[in-house]
């Protein structure tokens, strides 16, 4: 169980320093704010 736990941080930061976060979250964020541009309101009855 533990070990799981420092491999989990092991990998975390390793993905950090590579700046693999960084680059999920420059893909991620704009697809979410160009969904929510996209989405059309709801009508309001």
């Amino acid at each position: 169980m533990a070990g799981g736990v420092v491999l989990f941080h092991v990998a975390a930061l390793w993905a950090l320093q590579t700046g693999l976060i960084r680059r999920a979250v420059e893909i991620i964020v704009p697809v979410a704010i160009l969904s929510e541009i996209i989405t059309p309101p709801v009508p309001k009855v």
